[in-house]
């Protein structure tokens, strides 16, 4: 997953840009929700209600979602919260929450997490992924993967890895 795309996106959102602007435009991404506050005070977007985050290389649904800002603007953090549901190339993942840390290049997907790729998936509590590294830890995990017919090899696959290599590139 692209978060900066998203993180761009919040930062033009905030900043007036958005609107009911037509997704199709290249490069464009749309942020929509029930409802958006603002909160100068503590540097923070919230968006409520049907959150749908609309971006060339990422959707994101959620009910609830929230950005918070440094007093000198740049993004810390990005959370959403209930029913979170993210599509990104031929991945998609199901959690209760998402928590992206700006400071660390950090992911969290947390509450119920289901990640997939094809058939194949990863079950957790927890799963934390490093977006410099392309690394992810779940706890607990569990990983569901199908064999294509004369393949080998283990969850290469939905780790991005061609099938049959043992986990190696």
């Amino acid at each position: 997953m692209r978060a900066s795309v998203l993180l761009c996106a919040v930062l033009a959102v905030c900043a007036g840009a958005a609107g009911a602007a037509d997704v199709t435009a290249t490069n464009r991404t749309v942020i929509t929700s029930d409802r958006l506050e603002f909160d100068y005070a503590r540097s923070a977007a919230i968006f409520e209600g049907n959150v749908v985050v609309t971006d060339p290389a990422v959707r994101i649904e959620s009910d609830k979602l929230n950005v918070l800002f440094s007093r000198t603007n740049t993004l810390e953090s990005v959370t959403a919260v209930g029913n979170v549901v993210m599509n990104y190339g031929d991945k998609n993942a199901r959690c209760d929450k998402a928590i992206y840390l700006s400071g660390k290049g950090e992911l969290l997907l947390i509450g119920r997490v289901e990640l997939r790729r094809g058939q194949d998936t990863v079950n957790a509590d927890v799963i934390r992924y490093w977006l410099a590294d392309d690394r992810m830890v779940c706890e607990p995990g569990r990983m569901v993967v199908f064999q294509q017919e004369g393949a080998h090899g283990g969850g290469e696959a939905l780790l991005g890895l061609p099938r049959g290599t043992g986990g190696k590139p």
